[in-house]
């Protein structure tokens, strides 16, 4: 979690990026990580973890509005009008 928020942080970054607000993304890794650590601890019993991960609803949802949030930050999408 701290090298992705450092990573969003970085000058270099920003400027690739052309975003300064790329770090309030940090929120949805945050989650991510509490609900893999969640699976983890309380799926023991399965073969695989990520395996899990991809059958979880939480999860997926997650990241799929992480990488919504993310493309709408990097290509400034803007709503029509």
């Amino acid at each position: 979690i701290s090298t992705y928020v450092v990573y969003t942080l970085d000058a270099r970054t920003r400027a690739f990026f052309q975003s300064e607000s790329l770090w309030w993304t940090s929120a949805f890794v945050i989650l991510g990580v509490a609900r893999f650590l969640y699976l983890v601890l309380n799926r023991p019993t399965a073969e695989s973890p990520t395996q899990e991960m991809l059958k979880d609803g939480p999860f997926v949802a997650v990241v799929l509005v992480w990488a919504a949030v993310v493309m709408w930050m990097v290509y400034n999408l803007q709503p029509a009008g």
